[in-house]
């Protein structure tokens, strides 16, 4: 079975990591990463935007770029074609997906062309309406 990590999981293990300390979801995300599971070129895109524009998480936007790279090296990394993506905007409004569950909806699809049956996220609720077909594996 082929693990999919959404943007949470990622942010979960960049900010850990910069605030030095572990935790139990941590290890677990970390393990999955050791492991070579698979991640969206969206999933990163929006980490770092995450990562470098929450002033909370006072994660300077070099480090935050260095942290996302170094993770994504040893992730299977895929993206939407340009025809997923307009399938998936067309088919958004008969299927209930507006605005932010957009972008779990991206997640969802990359998921499903990547061959992955499970997604890890830390935002469990957020990907049940888009992605009923698949698991959801909280952190």
């Amino acid at each position: 079975m082929k693990d999919f990590l959404d943007a949470s999981v990622i942010v979960e293990l960049a900010t850990v990591f910069n605030r030095d300390n572990n935790s139990d979801k941590f290890e677990v995300a970390d393990a999955l990463v050791q492991s070579g599971a698979y991640t969206s070129t969206h999933a990163l895109a929006e980490a770092y935007a995450t990562l470098s524009g929450d002033k909370r998480l006072k994660i300077n936007p070099h480090d935050a770029a260095e942290i996302l790279l170094n993770c994504a090296s040893k992730l299977q990394t895929g993206s939407l074609s340009e025809s997923d993506s307009m399938a998936l905007i067309k088919n958004a409004p008969s299927r209930g997906i507006t605005e932010g569950s957009f972008y779990d909806a991206i997640h969802a699809e990359t998921d499903r062309k990547m061959g992955c049956s499970k997604i890890h996220t830390l935002n469990e609720n957020h990907l049940r309406h888009v992605a009923p077909d698949l698991e959801i594996a909280p952190l």
